[in-house]
């Protein structure tokens, strides 16, 4: 009960972050998708070219609708670094299933889904655009 208590005044700001993330992941999803699967792009070339647009979208959205209010003026170097803990995580599943597991090149999907969210929101929020001291 405790946490719904705590969680309660952050639930506007966590739609907001998963509406852009949502938006985000699923351009991550449809670039990485199309290229292993329409074309000769291997997955660990795909994955880095559909972050780098993945991650424009996510910068924009969340510096300017989920975090605004945190008044984060220089949150852009910080942000990146969050984002590239979030791409070495998208990496690290890709691998670990994809060349380890040999599984899928498309169920990496599933993990990138799973892991990286919590990682950047919480990440985010209290550092990469958390107001300087």
């Amino acid at each position: 009960m405790k946490l719904l208590q705590h969680l309660k005044p952050l639930l506007p700001q966590l739609l907001r972050f998963g509406i852009v993330g949502l938006l985000a992941t699923a351009t991550h999803a449809a670039i990485y998708g199309y290229a292993v699967s329409k074309t000769a792009i291997p997955p660990l070339t795909a994955n880095p070219a559909a972050f780098a647009v993945a991650f424009a979208i996510s910068f924009v959205g969340h510096r300017y609708w989920t975090f605004a209010e945190q008044n984060a003026e220089h949150a852009l170097p910080k942000f990146f670094a969050t984002a590239l803990l979030g791409f070495c995580s998208n990496q690290f599943i890709t691998w670990l299933l994809v060349e380890y597991l040999h599984q899928p090149a498309l169920r990496v999907l599933y993990g990138i889904f799973l892991v990286t969210p919590v990682l950047v929101f919480l990440f985010s929020k209290y550092w990469a655009f958390a107001a300087p001291r």
